[in-house]
């Protein structure tokens, strides 16, 4: 799994564009038959909510902000140039977002969403891997699982799992329980360590050709040097990969069909599918 290094990697227009080096690079991997994916990681929380949001700017962009701005979208139009006028453009808006930004990425994209559910967007418009972000304060896991398997499906693309330790205020990582600028940190912070075993499984036993641990560097290691001493969230990770390796799962199958508009395009910003920006 690579990723493209800049910070504003989910901008349109922005410096985040892979070279000839880096195609030449990954081509190694081709060669040897090592299936390999950039990340556009959370693409639709970046277009529905960060692509406003000038503090997110100003962050990513620094003192070079001001040289940048003309490529942030209006406040209120939730991502869109001008407010659409039907759900078709709203669409297109979306699909030339992504189309744009995988044509920087050498169109090797491993799609990740995470409030949005565009899965069967992503494996339409030619993700090389489906990849759902699940936890942090995202629902409707189940339905997520059920498009990117959909979608894996009928693009024949595979689909992964990101199971994030954020929550609310508050992320696992390391250490005892504490506040940090605001935020709570520690091993006991975020999701249980329960929450994390059934979801790692869970994805597992639906079918995702990869389960990944989100930052699992700052949670699975006490310290991260020799002998790289295990955390109880790390011994659980190996504990669960163990169990994935020496088990057939099978092929999930499940034996029923919706059928959505095309143009549904559901999404958590706005709670309704692809829709004008306010309702009539």
């Amino acid at each position: 799994m690579c990723y493209p290094g800049g910070p504003d990697m989910q901008v349109k227009g922005g410096r985040c564009v892979l070279t000839k080096e880096d195609e030449s690079a990954l081509a190694a991997l081709d060669r040897a038959g090592v299936f390999s994916a950039v990340q556009l990681g959370e693409w639709g929380y970046y277009f529905h909510n960060l692509s406003s949001n000038e503090s997110w700017w100003r962050l990513v962009y620094g003192s070079e902000f001001e040289a940048f701005r003309h490529l942030m979208k209006p406040p209120g139009l939730a991502g869109y140039d001008r407010r659409p006028a039907s759900r078709l453009e709203c669409y297109q808006a979306v699909k030339d977002y992504f189309l744009s930004r995988s044509h920087d990425l050498l169109g090797r994209v491993i799609s990740v969403t995470g409030l949005s559910h565009y899965e069967a967007y992503a494996a339409e418009w030619g993700a090389k891997c489906v990849g759902l972000e699940v936890g942090e304060n995202i629902p409707f896991t189940q339905s997520k699982l059920a498009f990117a398997r959909g979608a894996s499906r009928q693009w024949g693309r595979p689909w992964s799992v990101q199971v994030s330790p954020w929550f609310a205020g508050a992320c696992t990582t390391r250490g005892p329980l504490r506040k940090e600028g605001g935020y709570a940190r520690g091993l006991d912070a975020g999701h249980s360590l329960s929450l994390y075993e059934r979801m790692w499984l869970h994805a597992w036993f639906a079918g995702a050709a990869m389960v990944t641990p989100e930052n699992s560097i700052a949670i699975f290691f006490d310290k991260t040097s020799t002998p790289w001493p295990l955390t109880s969230h790390g011994r659980k990770a190996s504990e669960v990969f163990q169990f994935m390796q020496s088990h057939e799962r099978g092929v999930p199958w499940t034996p029923v069909a919706i059928v959505l508009d095309h143009l549904n395009g559901y999404n958590g910003f706005m709670g309704k599918p692809l829709e004008t920006v306010s309702s009539a």
